[in-house]
């Protein structure tokens, strides 16, 4: 479930981010490979070769790596944020996006730890106690004690599925690369390195956020980081990386229903 978001809110779809925000976006839907709902992004490119693609017009580059990067079968992406209070005090997180399910950890500001596994029909959720008591959506601090550390299974069908909604929304690909289909036309920025990616930035301005990618201009042309900076984006970094090479995540042992656990609680 590769992953799709939005500026406040991400959503799920299987390798649709269905979101770290990770983003610290690292999605999230299951990284929003998985995750449900889609948005539509570019499909048919022109075929260049990759030793001119920074040559070509931002638009031209633009559709070319977003439709390799929505192309991949699966991938890592890890996000961290200079703002958590913006998105719901996420420092960082780190996803495993594929088109069957994701899997992924999302750290908040003041120790809080969720591990996720992210299914088109159910999700598995285990949080420390400082998640149950301050992150979770909403807090269970009653119940934190007997929840915590413990895989716990919410199906999509569960009136306690909303604890999953930010963490699904987190794992969103399409949310992550929201400006594959820009309102405005994109600007091509410097030639640079990512790691030891050779790349070329394009720049999108819309609604007081400005969002960078930044494209391999060497091998495939994914999209291998992406920055967000103003509104209530907290400021994300995040890097895509291992694409087609993820394991497609599969349901956690030994996991336990939520919904008796609360009730009980």
């Amino acid at each position: 479930m590769l992953r799709a978001r939005q500026q406040t809110h991400r959503h799920h779809r299987a390798w649709s981010r269905t979101t770290l925000r990770i983003g610290i976006s690292l999605g999230v839907g299951a990284i929003s490979l998985a995750a449900c709902g889609s948005s539509s992004s570019p499909s048919a490119t022109t075929k260049i070769p990759l030793s001119g693609l920074a040559a070509e017009p931002a638009s031209t580059i633009l559709a070319t790596a977003c439709a390799a990067t929505f192309g991949a079968h699966s991938m890592a992406v890890a996000s961290t944020f200079g703002v958590p209070s913006q998105v719901g005090g996420v420092a960082a997180m780190h996803w495993i996006l594929t088109t069957g399910s994701n899997q992924g950890v999302v750290l908040y500001k003041g120790k809080g730890t969720a591990q996720a596994v992210i299914m088109p029909t159910i999700s598995y959720l285990k949080g420390n106690q400082i998640y149950w008591s301050a992150n979770a959506t909403p807090p269970r601090p009653t119940a934190a004690t007997s929840l915590a550390s413990k895989w716990l299974s919410i199906p999509s069908s569960s009136a306690n599925n909303s604890l999953m909604t930010p963490i699904i929304n987190f794992a969103s690909l399409q949310s992550l690369l929201l400006n594959c289909v820009p309102s405005i036309q994109p600007t091509k920025g410097r030639t640079g390195v990512v790691g030891s990616t050779p790349t070329v930035s394009l720049v999108i301005v819309s609604g007081g956020m400005t969002q960078t990618y930044f494209v391999a201009t060497s091998g495939t042309p994914y999209i291998v980081k992406s920055t967000m900076t103003g509104g209530t984006t907290g400021n994300e970094t995040a890097v895509l990386s291992g694409f087609n090479v993820q394991k497609v995540p599969h349901a956690p042992t030994g996991s336990s229903p939520l919904d008796p656990l609360l009730a009980a609680s």
